[in-house]
């Protein structure tokens, strides 16, 4: 298992999604977390992207971004990213007037081994 983050700063008023991209160097995500900053309000969104495929919020989804207010949103999730390169992309807003926000996105990304037995046993 290993832990991929990113810290992204987000000016006040970014309408235009800001893009972070980050490599992986293990094919299996098992589970991602956003940590939101204190008093984000919903103002702060966050949407995860495998090359054209959308990961969160998951495709189909009445949503664009995932938003919270000031704590870690985790969930489970099982996602092959395929082959290389392994670039996961991360987009963020920050609809606030005021303040310059940041988020924490921690991936945890597993070998083939362990993402199927995490698998089976969520399955079972």
């Amino acid at each position: 298992m290993a832990l991929v983050v990113a810290s992204i700063t987000i000016p006040k008023n970014t309408a235009a999604p800001l893009l972070t991209e980050l490599n992986v160097y293990k094919r299996y995500v098992g589970q991602i977390q956003i940590l939101y900053p204190d008093n984000a309000a919903y103002l702060v969104g966050v949407a995860i992207w495998n090359q054209t495929q959308q990961i969160a919020p998951a495709q189909g989804s009445n949503t664009k971004w995932i938003r919270d207010v000031g704590r870690l949103v985790t969930w489970q999730e099982q996602h092959d990213l395929g082959g290389s390169p392994r670039t996961l992309r991360i987009y963020a807003i920050n609809e606030d007037d005021t303040y310059t926000r940041q988020v924490e996105v921690r991936i945890e990304v597993l070998d083939f081994a362990t993402w199927a037995q995490l698998f089976d046993r969520r399955a079972g």
